[in-house]
């Protein structure tokens, strides 16, 4: 969705919507950095934040130029080289701190890493349906009503395909209470009957 997005509100450009593409990445990691960095405060181990926050940057400020080089070499743009850089930066701060509450306050991840797998289910069948659906999709991506119509027919497929995987995986039980979803759907079916 990066090329349609970027034409709706930049309009056309060579490098804007591979950047914003492989940015989404290091912006989820830095989310992630972020809520750590945040638990670390408020355990009062404010030199692990202190710790974890000078060895990513410092790695990301040290591969930087290197990864572009080599990026460019290997025929890729040098952006993705440095994008790569801030990744490989909050991958490690995220693995020193995430190490470090597991050895100094006993913190299990087992039931965490069940949770984001099963979680990852949907997301993963939305992107697989999407790059499929894509590829037949007929519009025109860089211009701007193409891209408005290619955004909205991902957002209802996607939305719809998202929505069915978590509430058949129990998700949307779990996040919004088996009362709340019997709600909707008692609601849902009532609309059906009186149409």
């Amino acid at each position: 969705m990066a090329k349609p997005i970027w034409v709706v509100f930049y309009n056309t450009n060579r490098y804007g919507w591979m950047i914003l593409g492989f940015t989404v990445f290091s912006s989820l990691l830095y989310n992630v950095y972020l809520i750590l960095t945040s638990i670390l405060q408020s355990l009062n181990k404010f030199k692990l934040v202190y710790l974890v926050s000078i060895i990513g940057f410092a790695t990301n400020g040290l591969l930087d130029v290197p990864l572009m080089y080599l990026f460019n070499s290997l025929g890729m743009e040098a952006f993705y080289g440095a994008i790569t850089s801030t990744i490989i930066g909050y991958t490690l701060s995220l693995t020193i701190g995430l190490v470090s509450l597991h050895k100094s306050e006993g913190i299990q991840y087992k039931n965490a890493a069940k949770v984001i797998v099963r979680d990852f289910i949907p997301a993963i069948a939305m992107v697989i349906t999407l790059v499929l659906l894509n590829r037949i999709l007929p519009f025109n991506t860089e211009v701007v009503t193409g891209a408005i119509i290619t955004i909205a027919i991902n957002i209802i497929v996607g939305g719809i395909i998202f929505i069915y995987f978590s509430y058949k995986l129990g998700i949307l039980s779990y996040l919004l209470g088996k009362e709340t979803i019997d709600k909707l759907l008692r609601k849902l079916r009532i609309k059906r009957t009186v149409e």
